[in-house]
């Protein structure tokens, strides 16, 4: 996370999926709490043993945390 004009902060994130076989595709739910607020930003498609590296996002203000699957809306194992 870093400052970004205008008061906006800049997310850089890197999100990892492994031990899945090739043809496992999974739509990854990234949410952020703004504000005392727990909100969607978004869904990164992940597609078999992959990493979706340097994803960048700019927000508003800065998050009090940064959460995948928050609301437990991936089934875990």
């Amino acid at each position: 996370m870093t400052p970004d004009a205008g008061g906006k902060w800049l997310l850089h994130a890197n999100l990892t999926q492994s031990e899945v076989p090739a043809d496992f595709v999974m739509q990854v739910p990234v949410y952020v709490d703004l504000d005392g607020q727990m909100r969607r930003l978004g869904q990164i498609r992940m597609v078999g043993d992959t990493t979706a590296s340097d994803v960048k996002v700019r927000l508003p203000s800065k998050p009090r945390k940064v959460a995948i699957n928050a609301f437990h809306d991936v089934l875990e194992q």
